[in-house]
């Protein structure tokens, strides 16, 4: 074997104080598979599982091809293929970059259509770097998922691809969306304007492992022509975004939708006259607050609340922006989406009184409690006696090294946690369903449970038994990702 051997080494994100030049570690970097799952940035969570040829780099720029896995295997999508360049160049004093990725979906194999091929773009303007201001534009017609702050896109795509499970809903956007956004040391503000075109999408028969009971019905959505106004906040001082053991992460969105739609979601088959399109104006809003505290050197307590939904003023909102409460990703001793026949309502809490197609997320509003408490779990599988044991003249005894993996000891964490959430709509109280301006149910009514489990990074297994109705029984959950 012969030729060149040439080294790329992973770049260091820095910035000035004063003359000195200070590392940032961890916030720049590339984000892992563990990250992808929750969908902590879904404007650059595509680049996750990216596959890099280098076309050029020079000090002040550089092009790349990119061919990558786009987001996650879905019955609308099967495994999406992302491809196309990217591009970071120095403007003057700041940062241009553009990223033009065509999208094709497989689920029709290599047939190209309107419902195989699709595109997202994207251009943005920065200056500065750990404080910086940023102004750009998108162009894009993608799949987007339902509540995806449920469950993060890795834990979807395996659920759908080994076990048939589907535990997201999803529609088409294709449209253009205008932001700016204001970055500050450890948190963010973006400001976006973006006009759309809201569709359903065509569910089929994908691949899976191991093929159960059949896919779950796959809900309609609301069809039409939306213009949104939109604000996030974010707030992360995680030690670290993968596995944090301190610190605090928060999202806040806002959004005010404007536009006509045709509400095809109250039907499972929309009649063949159509349906009339209305004029809709909503408000929503979301919140989702974590705390991770470290209390020993082997020990953590961690808490999450999330809540949102319909605001004060609003028109009902649309099917594509309901919530629910239930499944692995919120309340895990209940069944994602179960209808409950005994209790006449979905398990969210009572948030409609029939059985509906596909079973969708009916509730307007929601709130929910997440707790635990993690310890360190130590297995240590073969002892350094049988080291001693087997050494001998000609192979001396070597030590055991506790704690790495390339030692004979394997280290993961023993769970105990406890959940309580709720859902319910908007409108005359009365019904146990409907709660008027700012009420909210009482804690009694919220859905509960508590379990135990291991999670030995990143893959856990849990057991939760609902509290609320005791009747029920244990379930057990298998997540790619720690809950929270």
């Amino acid at each position: 074997m012969g030729g060149d051997v040439r080294v790329y080494r992973d770049a260091i994100a820095y910035h000035h104080e004063g003359s000195d030049l200070v590392a940032d570690p961890g916030k720049d970097r590339e984000r892992d598979w563990g990250d992808r799952g929750r969908g902590r940035d879904r404007d650059n969570a595509d680049q996750d599982t990216e596959w890099w040829q280098r076309l050029r780099t020079s000090e002040h720029g550089s092009a790349s091809m990119l061919l990558s896995a786009a987001r996650t295997y879905s019955r609308v999508e099967g495994l999406p293929i992302m491809f196309g360049p990217t591009v970071r160049q120095d403007v003057g004093p700041g940062r241009l970059s553009l990223d033009a990725f065509g999208i094709f979906r497989t689920t029709q194999g290599w047939n190209w259509n309107p419902q195989t091929v699709g595109f997202k773009s994207r251009v943005e303007l920065r200056y500065g770097r750990r404080w910086a201001v940023a102004f750009g534009g998108k162009l894009y017609d993608q799949v987007d998922g339902v509540e995806t702050w449920q469950m993060g896109d890795l834990e979807v795509g395996l659920g759908a691809f080994l076990f048939q499970r589907d535990f997201r809903d999803y529609y088409g956007r294709q449209g253009g969306e205008g932001f700016a956004r204001l970055i500050g040391g450890d948190a963010e503000l973006q400001l976006g304007y973006a006009h759309e075109r809201w569709k359903n999408m065509t569910p089929t028969n994908v691949f899976a492992l191991f093929r159960g009971n059949g896919w779950r019905a796959l809900p309609t959505m609301d069809e039409g022509d939306m213009h949104l106004t939109t604000a996030a906040w974010k707030f992360d001082t995680r030690n670290d975004v993968d596995d944090p053991s301190n610190g605090w992460w928060l999202q806040a969105d806002y959004e005010r939708g404007d536009g006509m739609l045709s509400r095809t979601s109250a039907f499972a088959v929309p009649p063949a006259g159509g349906v009339v399109p209305a004029p809709v104006k909503y408000q929503r809003g979301f919140v989702d607050l974590r705390r991770y505290t470290r209390v020993g050197p082997d020990a953590q307590v961690n808490f999450r609340l999330v809540g949102g939904g319909r605001l004060p003023g609003s028109d009902p909102l649309p099917q594509q922006r309901l919530l629910s409460v239930s499944g692995p990703g919120s309340v895990p001793g209940y069944a994602f989406r179960e209808f409950d026949y005994s209790g006449g309502g979905l398990n969210t809490g009572e948030c409609t009184a029939v059985p509906t197609y596909g079973s969708p997320a009916q509730c307007e509003r929601m709130a929910l409690a997440q707790v635990e408490f993690r310890g360190s779990l130590n297995f240590n599988f073969f002892s350094d006696v049988l080291d001693r044991y087997d050494a001998g003249p000609w192979r001396p005894a070597t030590p055991v090294r506790p704690g790495r993996w390339g030692s004979r000891t394997r280290s993961g964490s023993w769970v105990v946690f406890a959940d309580a959430g709720r859902g319910w709509l908007v409108g005359a109280a009365g019904d146990g369903m409907h709660y008027t301006g700012g009420d909210v149910p009482k804690f009694e009514t919220f859905r509960t449970d508590i379990g135990v489990g291991f999670d030995f990074d990143p893959i856990g297994i849990y057991y939760a038994k609902a509290m609320s109705d005791q009747s029920r029984p244990g379930v057990i959950i298998l997540r790619a990702h720690h809950r929270f």
